[in-house]
């Protein structure tokens, strides 16, 4: 990888990250009871990754562990505040934890990384065709009327043999 791949941190990136997963985690909660959330960190860090130009993977991935680990805070205890989010925390067995954890860093990280290569595909110019010279020979229907049309007799049905062989060739070498 380049020096450019491998970027810090960005504190401006993970709150931007921060706040659509979390707000694609509170719709998916809303309308998908049980894999909403994790559906909806996923679309949050896809549009993350669509919207930042440098890759925001780690961003979305901690965005969306800090995001589960607030979801399941607010579960605590009405009416005791912190208390009672760290009371909710220290409730969960880590062996619930870890998994919900890893999975919504994966859910996060995944969707980004789906946004960002959408962005760098969308983003890319596409080849030219004749400028590399590909299109026009390899094309079978204009080599065919190409060759017809400049030859005759029995010399036609060898040429456009060997126009296919070649169209062949070059089908199985793609």
């Amino acid at each position: 990888m380049s020096g450019a791949a491998t970027s810090r941190l960005s504190a401006v990136v993970f709150c931007g990250a921060l706040v659509a997963v979390g707000v694609g985690a509170a719709v998916g909660l809303a309308t998908i009871p049980r894999v909403g959330t994790f559906l909806g960190m996923l679309l949050g860090g896809f549009l993350v990754g669509v919207g930042i130009s440098p890759r925001p993977l780690a961003e979305s991935a901690i965005a969306a562990a800090v995001v589960n680990l607030g979801i399941i805070a607010s579960t605590g205890v009405p009416g005791r505040g912190i208390i009672g989010a760290i009371t909710a925390l220290g409730s969960v067995a880590p062996e619930t934890l870890l998994p919900s954890l890893a999975l919504s860093a994966a859910a996060g990280g995944f969707g980004a990384h789906l946004g960002d290569d959408l962005r760098d595909g969308l983003s890319e110019p596409l080849e030219d065709s004749s400028v590399t010279g590909s299109g026009s020979a390899s094309s079978p229907d204009r080599a065919r009327s190409t060759t017809a049309d400049s030859t005759g007799g029995d010399n036609a049905a060898s040429t456009t043999t060997d126009i296919d062989r070649e169209t062949v060739r070059e089908s199985a070498d793609e």
